[in-house]
């Protein structure tokens, strides 16, 4: 702090009275007299009256903000600051009654340049204010410009071509960019392999400022672009985040250092995958790109036959999304290579191709290694997915709730609003997806599903959901007691399909008598269960139950499901009463309502739709808008 010679003023007696101001008012506010030694109490009655004060001052400053807008705004054009103008058009650009037609980034300032010379002179010669550069406005608006931008960097978006035959416009376009990639920071494409074909000798350039590229090639079955490897992408040094849909361009070409983002996206797996290198060359690729942030690979990398037996950890501390999908070899080499953080959202899609010899089971330890690996405080695994449809298993894991399910209002009208919705659309924190697995066995993908499922730890899991569309339940009683027996703090669960018959039995047994023989289950674990204490029980603390798409009058075990439903749901209620019960797209009829709606303290709630029992008088249609849109 600067001291002050007394009887002259200057900026250290201005900042030795303000100092002193503060002590004063921090010593009023306290209770207290300057220079007064205090006590820890009142030292916190000190620190409190600081951040009132603190408070005060970011008042103060945000007032006099306002009053300098205000008086900018009331200022003639020619008296605002220089700094100011440029500004104002870029916030004309969110408002575009000129130009309806025009995207609402385009232009919209163009129409206050004639507000008076000044401002037109500021537009001419702010090249920044041009640099969005509208092609779909026409040929002689996208060279003015381009002119007018003169040498800052600039961002081309061509107008897609989406069909495969001639399109004069995108080649024209083309080529009216080509000069001008050498100072675009920004550029996307999307044509036919043809018409990139027909403009390719005018992307053969360096892109110095490149930052951000999306080529994208409306290709069909495996006819792919092949761009050579001296494309402007293989000389654009500052490259951040690269999109390719349908586009093959060798590992080596592509500019890794500075890269924060790369997405390569094949519509099918294509025949000359080899195109693009070895895979030793996108690992070499990667471990360059320390910086990656999202890396999606989906259907493009190269066979292993010329991996070594080991290969590098490619360390991507910053990685943030990982998605991998393809073969599973190449991508569980891949995934066991890269070492990111257990923060990153992971999705691996696993295609089997129904090889008899591919071994499912490794997946096993590869899941237990993710959760193993998490920090002491990551967040907990809350909801969890599950799909299971013969060769086909999906498993997707949140560590959040986008919902509070304590607090759902039930609503009168027949739209049930599922609670799960929101978390499904949402990216999951780890997703394993499996595609045409080998049938070496009826059980085989129900085994792995439940395998991959005692991995994950759920003693913290809040939202359990399982959709299976086979007929038949999916597990046995004993299943769903010995993976889930330890989630005691499970609120809702979601079943699709025949799952229901098995959970339904599950939730009236005690957890460490799953595989009790069936000739003493309907009256001594009856009385077992009666006598067991509330949290031993089998998801204590289910408030919660949504049932779609399930035949209430199914029967598996000599009994309607809806009879046994009801009966279990009875006996359930006297011990750990489940609050809520969903119907959705269901085949039932009112009758069988009934049967729960007489159980105390359920409140049911029906989508209206019976299913298979609809009458061909009632319109269908209308009752899809009530089914939940779950995946």
């Amino acid at each position: 702090m600067m001291t002050s010679t007394p009887g002259k003023k200057g900026t250290g007696s201005a900042t030795m009275s303000w100092d002193n101001l503060a002590k004063e008012r921090v010593a009023a506010a306290a209770g207290v007299e300057l220079g007064q030694r205090v006590a820890s109490t009142t030292r916190r009655h000190s620190n409190r009256a600081q951040i009132q004060l603190d408070r005060e001052i970011d008042d103060a400053l945000h007032a006099v903000a306002t009053l300098r807008m205000a008086r900018n705004s009331s200022c003639l054009i020619y008296m605002l600051p220089a700094d100011v103008l440029p500004f104002i058009f870029y916030f004309c650009t969110l408002n575009n009654p000129a130009f309806p037609n025009w995207a609402p980034n385009a232009s919209g300032w163009l129409a206050v340049t004639r507000v008076c010379s000044l401002w037109r002179e500021i537009a001419l010669h702010t090249p920044s204010l041009w640099a969005d550069i509208p092609l779909n406005a026409g040929e002689r608006v996208a060279e003015v410009f381009l002119e007018r931008a003169k040498s800052a960097p600039i961002i081309v978006r061509v107008p897609a071509a989406r069909t495969l035959g001639p399109n004069p416009a995108f080649i024209k376009n083309v080529q009216l960019v080509s000069s001008h990639i050498g100072h675009t920071e920004e550029l996307s494409l999307s044509a036919s392999v043809p018409l990139y074909n027909a403009v390719i000798e005018h992307l053969l350039v360096a892109a110095p400022v490149l930052k951000y590229a999306d080529v994208n090639s409306v290709a069909y079955n495996t006819n792919c672009l092949d761009l050579p490897a001296n494309v402007f992408i293989g000389r654009a040094p500052i490259l951040r985040r690269l999109t390719f849909t349908n586009v093959m361009l060798p590992w080596t070409s592509i500019s890794w250092a500075n890269l924060r983002g790369l997405i390569i996206c094949h519509c099918s797996s294509p025949e000359k995958s080899t195109l693009r290198g070895s895979f030793p060359d996108l690992i070499e690729g990667l471990s360059a790109a320390s910086r990656l942030e999202d890396l999606v690979l989906h259907r493009c990398l190269p066979p292993l036959n010329q991996l070594r037996t080991s290969s590098p950890t490619i360390s991507l501390k910053h990685i943030q999304v990982l998605d991998l999908s393809g073969p599973h070899e190449e991508c569980l080499r891949l995934y066991q290579s890269i070492d990111f953080s257990p923060s990153a959202h992971v999705n691996v899609s696993l295609c089997f191709r129904n090889e008899s010899g591919a071994d499912v089971q490794k997946l096993v330890p590869l899941l237990r290694s993710y959760f193993a690996s998490a920090p002491s405080d990551t967040p907990p695994v809350q909801t969890l997915a599950l799909i299971s449809n013969g060769t086909y298993v999906k498993l997707r894991v949140w560590r959040s709730l986008t919902l509070n399910l304590d607090d759902m209002a039930f609503e009168d009208s027949a739209h049930i609003h599922d609670p799960f919705s929101a978390t499904m659309h949402s990216r999951a924190n780890f997703s394993i997806e499996l595609s045409d697995m080998p049938t070496s066995g009826a059980q085989h993908e129900r085994d792995m599903l439940a395998d991959l499922c005692r991995t994950i730890p759920l003693e913290d899991l809040r939202r359990l959901s399982l959709n299976s569309f086979r007929n038949g339940p999916a597990w046995n009683k004993g299943t769903w007691l010995d993976i889930f027996g330890r989630a005691k703090n499970v609120r809702s669960v979601r079943l699709h399909g025949d799952a229901a018959h098995s959970f339904s039995a599950a939730l009236v047994t005690v957890p460490d008598d799953g595989s009790a023989p069936r000739s003493k289950a309907r009256g001594a674990a009856s009385r077992k269960f009666k006598n067991t204490r509330r949290q031993d029980l089998f998801l204590p603390e289910l408030r919660s139950l949504y049932l779609e798409d399930i035949h209430l009058d199914g029967d598996f075990s000599g009994q309607p499901f809806h009879t046994r439903l009801a009966a279990n749901l009875r006996l359930r209620s006297n011990r750990a009463p489940i609050d809520s019960l969903y119907f959705t797209d269901c085949t039932l009829y009112d009758e069988m309502l009934e049967e729960f709606e007489n159980i105390q303290g359920l409140n049911v709630v029906w989508d209206g739709s019976h299913g298979d029992f609809e009458s061909d008088d009632d319109d269908y249609m209308e009752s899809d808008l009530y089914l939940s849109d779950f995946l």
